[in-house]
């Protein structure tokens, strides 16, 4: 069968279409499909050097960390003897009040600062302060400062204050503010008898209807009007000890000058 020269020109057009869609096929790639990769071997080196490092800083940063620093102590079955009785901060040694007051004056560090002595305009001292240890101390006064709290200007070491002391009546028991009373009045340079649990009950029972917000606080006038040599009367109850230690606060009259030796 004979062609003529359109068909031939036909045909290699045809040729010619089909070897070049096949070039450009052979250019694409393999359609992506998911599928296990192996992991390249710098990122493994990459890995393993990091559990390295973590191993080598855990290992020598940890400090005293234990997995058991948290938990929950087991209780303990059988005859383990008598439990150690709570301390009765009314009795107990004057040391031990210091102890506990010093954890409770971490509250007031930030103002009167850890050195006792305040901050210069801001917050008064209690280092030497006549509020704490002079003339102008007594127990009563103490422990009305710190149930419910000071308001308006006060005079302490010749500088004048204005600001407002919180009110620790509603956060504290009467063992914590005696304690850390006791423990502003020996620190730094403070040498002051301690105060007792029952005296700041005491202050409790006699301002009953006093507001413990600090709606009510009390003030440089309130404080002065209470005569330094005025204690709360402590209930009957109260242990010899803190009725000694009022003893010892209460300022001495002198004897009359015609008594007879």
């Amino acid at each position: 069968m004979s062609t003529t020269p359109d068909s031939n020109d036909q045909i290699a057009s045809h040729e010619y279409d089909l070897h070049a869609a096949q070039h450009a096929i052979s250019r694409e790639h393999n359609e992506p499909h998911d599928g296990f990769e192996p992991v390249p071997f710098w990122m493994t080196l990459c890995f393993a050097g990091l559990l390295s490092w973590g191993g080598w800083y855990v290992a020598t940063y940890a400090g005293d960390y234990s997995s058991t620093v948290m938990d929950r102590p087991q209780p303990k079955v059988g005859n383990q003897g008598p439990a150690k009785p709570a301390i009765d901060y009314e009795t107990a040694p004057v040391d031990e009040l210091k102890k506990l007051g010093a954890r409770v004056f971490n509250n007031c560090i930030s103002c009167h600062q850890a050195n006792g002595e305040g901050l210069p305009a801001q917050f008064p001292a209690l280092n030497k302060s006549e509020w704490v240890v002079g003339e102008q101390s007594s127990p009563a006064r103490l422990a009305r400062i710190l149930l419910y709290g000071l308001n308006g200007s006060i005079t302490v070491k010749g500088k004048s204050y204005n600001g407002q002391m919180p009110a620790w009546g509603a956060q504290l028991k009467d063992e914590q503010i005696a304690a850390v009373l006791t423990y502003v009045r020996s620190n730094w340079e403070n040498a002051a008898d301690p105060i007792r649990p029952s005296v700041i009950a005491a202050a409790r029972a006699k301002e009953t209807g006093r507001q413990m917000t600090g709606a009510q606080s009390m003030t440089q006038i309130t404080l002065l009007a209470l005569p330094v040599e005025y204690s709360d009367p402590v209930a009957a109850s109260a242990a010899p000890a803190a009725k000694a230690d009022a003893k010892k606060d209460a300022p001495k009259k002198d004897a009359p000058k015609d008594m007879k030796k």
